[in-house]
């Protein structure tokens, strides 16, 4: 095969060396690594990149920070598994986070100076398996972790975990809906159409979003250079918001949003 046997689940665009590439993941466990022309319009070559026969999903990629895109991980079945994008190859898989599907993972950039070197912390989101009535077996969480680099050649790459998210009234038992950050909160949506608001390294929960309807959120997105957010799912309709209320402890004292949507198409 040229390319994926099932649906393709993430791509992103990445240059490593000055060369540009796409990397794919899919839901037939595979990786693949595409050497583009400058334009991106065609490839001129396509590398599978080494993942294990027992994986049966690739949900997420996220590249480490400051690695010059040398490493990344990579959201697979029930958790994470760490990559060399140079050398094709799989690293180590950590183990398992949740009991269905761990669909999101996302580097958190910014905080390196507060970590030691080698050090970095990342996201995760996932489903959980349902009982016979169709109920999560178990609370839906969120999950904030540290991954730390070998210090020397008789050292491994260890990930511990940094915070835990969740509430008892966040139900997110759908999968293949992405979390979104600006380094400073995580927001998870839910399988009702509310969007889940946490500080990442308080834990708190600031606010909860309701942008209308009960339909499955499926991406947030934080405008590169203005304080916007936009928001999509399967109503069908994008929400874009503006933050007005700046104090976080009043958000989380008064437990509303305080939150003005501007828009929404």
């Amino acid at each position: 095969s040229n390319g994926h046997q099932e649906e393709i689940s993430c791509i992103k665009q990445v240059f490593f060396k000055n060369d540009p590439y796409i990397l794919s993941g899919g839901q037939d466990g595979r990786i693949i690594k595409w050497t583009m022309d400058e334009t991106y319009t065609s490839a001129n070559m396509r590398h599978f990149i080494h993942t294990p026969e027992n994986i049966n999903y690739v949900n997420d990629i996220s590249f480490v920070p400051n690695c010059g895109n040398r490493f990344f991980l990579a959201a697979c079945d029930q958790g994470v598994q760490l990559y060399d994008f140079q050398e094709n190859c799989l690293i180590k898989t950590f183990p398992p986070i949740y009991s269905s599907f761990c669909d999101n993972v996302k580097f958190i950039e910014g905080y390196e100076s507060q970590l030691d070197e080698g050090e970095f912390l990342f996201l995760t989101r996932g489903v959980e398996l349902v009982d016979n009535e169709g109920e999560a077996t178990t609370f839906n969480t969120c999950h904030s972790w540290k991954i730390s680099f070998p210090k020397d050649k008789s050292s491994e790459f260890t990930v511990t975990n940094h915070k835990i998210f969740t509430h008892e009234e966040y139900y997110s038992n759908t999968w293949l809906m992405k979390i979104g950050t600006n380094g400073r909160y995580l927001l998870s949506p839910t399988s009702y159409g509310k969007i889940f608001i946490w500080n990442i390294f308080s834990g708190d929960l600031v606010a909860v979003l309701n942008p209308g309807g009960e339909r499955e959120i499926r991406d947030i997105i934080f405008h590169p250079t203005e304080p916007y957010l936009l928001i999509g799912g399967d109503a069908g309709n994008i929400y874009v918001y503006s933050q007005k209320q700046t104090d976080e402890m009043e958000l989380i004292s008064n437990n509303n949003n305080n939150i003005e949507e501007m828009e929404d198409e």
